[in-house]
């Protein structure tokens, strides 16, 4: 799908749906989860460290894919939109700019990216 303004309106429309309820009930469980064991979990993880730090780091990779968001994949076609390298080359700062920022509009959700601001929310 080639990345024009109207793909990129459809990408960025929220789902009608919404989440299931499931997903939404396990996500619920697993946060009270990670909450009533907070302290726990840092006591394992610097146990973990002392013997195998990489271990350690695999653990604490693990269980962030249940608080961070997971990135995007988008299928931008430079060529089909008459946009070859060539023609990026070509480009002022400011043009680029603006197409990094449709770009991250399209990623990105409202709390990561603030269209407005044009910069990445902190966590």
């Amino acid at each position: 799908m080639a990345f024009t303004k109207e793909t990129a309106r459809i990408s960025g429309r929220k789902s009608k749906r919404g989440q299931g309820k499931v997903k939404t009930e396990t996500k619920e469980i697993f946060t009270d989860i990670l909450d009533a064991n907070q302290d726990n979990i840092q006591e394992w993880l610097n146990e973990t460290a002392r013997e195998s730090p990489s271990k350690a780091l695999e653990l604490l990779i693990k269980i962030s894919a249940f608080v961070l968001p997971k990135p995007k994949a988008v299928d931008i076609n430079l060529v089909q939109n008459n946009c070859s390298c060539e023609k990026l080359k070509e480009l002022t700062d400011e043009e680029l700019e603006e197409k990094l920022h449709q770009a991250n509009r399209v990623l990105y959700s409202d709390d990561i990216y603030d269209p407005k601001t044009r910069k990445f929310k902190a966590n």
